[in-house]
């Protein structure tokens, strides 16, 4: 091996781990509207990248603080995603990311967004039709969250298996 990075591979040399949490309380599902790319302007789960030397957990509960001021207790896996971005010019990995989606629930903070999250808020299941939602959230939210979104259904596409 010549240790130079192989074509496409360059500016992304491994798939980085990424957590969001699934928060529901009456009736209503926490999402934040993205200030950042990718998906600016587009509504998801609060979450982001593992940082080395944190736990899932950890980074989880750190991401959920950081962009929305609340403190959640993780409660179970539910699913992961692969999201992997090419130039659609030259193929190359732009990123991928393996996003792992966990049900949590609030234990304290007051909701206000901050960080990375232009907009936080509770968002009954009515409301969601409405919103931009970041690709496959329809999906994963009917899957945990039955009737959560009309005409939605069954599993994330490339989920895993849920935990226990």
């Amino acid at each position: 091996m010549s240790g130079v990075p192989s074509p496409g591979r360059q500016a992304w040399p491994a798939p980085r781990p990424s957590c969001h949490a699934v928060v529901i309380e009456d009736d209503a599902v926490l999402l934040v509207r993205r200030a950042g790319e990718p998906f600016r302007g587009w509504w998801g789960l609060p979450g982001g990248a593992v940082e080395l030397g944190e736990t899932v957990v950890e980074a989880l509960k750190r991401e959920v603080l950081e962009e929305t001021n609340l403190d959640i207790e993780v409660e179970r896996f539910l699913a992961y995603k692969d999201a992997v971005g090419r130039d659609p010019e030259t193929g190359a990995i732009r990123h991928h990311y393996v996003i792992m989606f966990f049900a949590a629930r609030r234990v304290g903070g007051s909701l206000r967004a901050a960080s990375d999250a232009a907009e936080a808020r509770w968002v009954r299941r009515d409301q969601l039709p409405g919103l931009r939602l970041v690709p496959d959230l329809p999906a994963l939210l009917a899957s945990v969250w039955p009737e959560a979104v009309s005409g939605g259904g069954g599993a994330v596409p490339g989920a895993g298996p849920p935990g226990p």
